[in-house]
């Protein structure tokens, strides 16, 4: 942030995802001036502004109904389905399931989209949540599913918050070995908890790691204010 703080333990904003993905996809910085974002409350100067631009020129991200975007609200499950949707290479079905309470809703499409493909499951039999937080246990279940993760050795968690039959046990157990995402403590994993900013910005480094993907240094290591803030791991 402006003070030099990261402040680690916030939840993860719609702004700076999509300064995430917007680095990812373009695979540098990008230019100042290339992109601009039409949105209200999207201000010309806000140092994500061209990212949340970038994104809406190629149809990742797009606004509220009202015609603003959001920046600083955080990220939903519905929204994470949407860009997973909306970034990822169109594959065939792998099961069919049309949740309830998603008629209507903006990402209705991008949420059949992953739901069919089997990345993320609903909530329920009948439901999906789009509008409630992703958790860590939902966020390891997505990219191990992304990454074809063979978690059918897993038998047992490791930890004592994780029930052997919770559907992302295997994917906490392949996510925790392979160093993607450990846990928060040494037998405990908080699956159910939102995934912080600490906790994104290291699980993406690690999946890219793990997962063999190659990404260009675009800035120089930073030290922020509240540096003893941020967890060790």
């Amino acid at each position: 942030y402006d003070d030099g703080s990261f402040l680690p333990n916030n939840n993860i904003t719609r702004g700076e995802l999509a300064a995430m993905i917007a680095r990812l996809s373009y695979g540098d910085d990008l230019p100042d001036g290339m992109y601009q974002a039409s949105f209200p409350d999207v201000d010309s100067d806000a140092w994500f502004n061209k990212y949340i631009g970038y994104l809406e020129d190629k149809d990742v991200l797009s606004g509220y109904e009202d015609g603003t975007f959001g920046p600083y609200s955080p990220l939903t499950r519905a929204e994470a389905v949407a860009i997973i949707n909306r970034v990822l290479v169109e594959s065939t079905p792998i099961v069919t399931f049309t949740p309830n309470d998603i008629a209507g809703h903006w990402a209705k499409d991008d949420i059949q989209f992953v739901v069919n493909r089997g990345l993320l499951s609903g909530t329920t039999a009948t439901t999906f949540s789009p509008n409630t937080a992703m958790t860590r246990g939902m966020l390891v279940t997505a990219l191990g599913r992304l990454a074809g993760a063979d978690v059918s050795g897993y038998k047992q968690s490791s930890f004592t918050d994780v029930k052997a039959d919770a559907y992302y046990m295997g994917y906490v157990e392949w996510a925790s070995q392979t160093g993607i995402l450990s846990g928060t403590g040494t037998d405990t994993y908080a699956p159910d908890s939102a995934i912080s900013r600490e906790q994104m910005a290291v699980t993406l480094a690690n999946y890219v790691r793990v997962t063999g993907c190659s990404l260009p240094n675009v800035h120089t290591e930073t030290t922020f204010a509240d540096t003893t803030n941020i967890s060790s791991w």
